[in-house]
């Protein structure tokens, strides 16, 4: 999902809990209170994979519209009801919070983000130096991802069941 017509953003506020995980883990009380303050000054705050999770407990995400890692989407939803995903994108841009579906899909996001401030050339270098594309769209995604959430891991996953066979 893009927002085109978004000012382009000179203050980014990361919203980083790194290794949080999804539902079970506490977020930092300290890292919730710094959001709100960047919140109100109209920061940027981008959110990668589940760190939506740290965002929705601080309030900043009720009717918004968000994407997070496809299997905890059910979970954010569940928690935070005022909180719409969106599970068939890469990444969303809303101009003051931007959420990805993952690691991955984050860096999309964020080569995106670059390219929308500063221009084309500076996110290409920086792709060039990562080894990743230079800008894939933000959705949909394949179609197999959903269709995975029903299949056996082939490590075993708590959400996808046991090692398959």
């Amino acid at each position: 999902m893009w927002a085109p017509n978004c000012p382009r953003r000179r203050e980014w506020t990361p919203s980083s809990c790194p290794g949080t995980g999804t539902t079970a883990v506490h977020r930092p009380a300290e890292v919730i209170a710094a959001l709100e303050p960047a919140h109100s000054r109209e920061a940027r705050i981008a959110s990668i994979c589940t760190d939506a999770f740290t965002l929705a407990a601080a309030g900043l995400l009720n009717g918004r519209t968000v994407t997070t890692h496809w299997a905890s989407a059910g979970d954010l939803e569940d928690l935070h009801p005022h909180v719409s995903v969106d599970r068939n994108v890469l990444y969303i841009d809303d101009c003051q919070i931007p959420t990805s579906a993952g690691v991955t899909a984050g860096i999309d996001l964020c080569l995106y983000l670059v390219h929308k401030d500063v221009g084309a050339a500076v996110a290409n270098e920086i792709a060039r130096e990562l080894v990743v594309a230079p800008r894939r769209r933000p959705g949909p995604v394949h179609p197999p991802v959903a269709a995975r959430a029903h299949r056996a891991h082939p490590l075993g996953h708590p959400r996808l069941g046991p090692a398959a066979s």
